[in-house]
């Protein structure tokens, strides 16, 4: 819990350093508020992917004290993610997630996210069941229900701010916890590296 709070209040932390902020205007003149986010998903040495909507709230700019300009984004992002690790299982599950995005005017971005969701796992093995009467039957998609926190912190590339082109090159580091499992907790550390897109309006 003291490492979800920490991910929600640095980012208010940074913002306080703003003298002054004002809707990005040119922003949501060129762009919609709907995105798509694509990556790979890595839970370390096992490979998965993942494809996520995004929906913009507030694009809003500020100065800083430093005569700097700073675009603060938040967004409310959700879609599904797998990774397959081999003899173990496949994990594939859905959160819906709260995002603080911070880019500044020479393209570097930031950002912070945290949400809930669920897992469905599926094993690779055949599975067995046994009835009262002793016959055995196999046990199709086998594998298990989850409730699922996800928690994170990324770093990337915003080529709008320079070129004005509407996509994020980035990479990410995801701590997800799935429960109940086996009576308790499981965290599992996820990488993601991929790409950002925001569509233009018409």
């Amino acid at each position: 819990m003291k490492q979800l709070a920490l991910l929600v209040l640095l980012p208010l932390t940074l913002k306080s350093f703003a003298q002054s902020d004002s809707t990005d205007s040119t922003y949501l003149a060129r762009f919609s508020q709907f995105g798509l986010r694509l990556h790979y998903n890595s839970s370390l040495v096992y490979p998965g992917a993942g494809i996520q909507a995004e929906i913009m709230l507030l694009p809003v700019k500020y100065k800083t004290r430093h005569e700097r300009t700073i675009s603060w984004q938040k967004l409310i992002s959700a879609g599904p993610e797998f990774y397959h690790h081999p003899f173990f299982h496949d994990n594939l599950y859905f959160a819906a997630e709260f995002i603080y995005r911070r880019i500044n005017d020479r393209g570097f971005m930031l950002e912070f996210s945290a949400g809930p969701g669920f897992s469905r796992t599926f094993l690779p093995s055949p599975t067995y069941s046994v009835d009262n009467n002793g016959n055995v039957s196999i046990v199709k998609d086998a594998g298990y229900w989850y409730a699922l926190a996800k928690a994170g912190a990324g770093a990337g590339y915003d080529f709008y701010e320079r070129k004005r082109a509407p996509f994020i090159l980035y990479g990410k580091l995801d701590i997800i916890v799935m429960a109940p499992y086996n009576s308790t907790f499981y965290p599992r550390p996820v990488v993601e590296a991929g790409v950002i897109y925001h569509f233009k309006k018409r």
